[in-house]
C-alpha cells in the first residue's frame, strides 16, 4: 500500500548553480530550504517534481527539508556554487 512506500527524494544538480530540481515519490510536501546558519530561504508547497530558484542564493551549504502531511521530514544537504 501507499503507506508503507519508502521515501524517494534526488535534487539535482548538486552543486547546484541556479536552479534545484527535486524529484520524490510523495505527492504533497512542504518544502523548506535553511542557509547553514538556520535563516528560512524558502517555504513553500510541492508535489512530485518541483524546481527551486537558488540563483540568487549566496554560496555556501544549504539544508532543503522536506515535511509531508503526515509529518514525515526528511532532510538533504544541497551546496549552491
Amino acid at each position: 500500500s501507499e503507506a508503507h512506500l519508502e521515501p524517494f527524494i534526488s535534487i539535482f544538480p548538486n552543486p547546484v548553480l541556479t536552479t534545484a530540481n527535486i524529484e520524490t515519490n510523495l505527492d504533497d510536501y512542504e518544502i523548506s530550504i535553511y542557509s547553514a546558519g538556520g535563516k528560512l530561504m524558502i517555504l513553500k508547497d510541492a508535489s512530485m517534481q518541483t524546481l527551486i530558484d537558488m540563483s540568487a542564493f549566496t554560496s555556501g551549504l544549504y539544508f532543503v527539508k522536506i515535511t509531508t502531511k503526515k509529518g514525515l521530514q526528511i532532510t538533504k544537504r544541497i551546496i549552491k556554487n
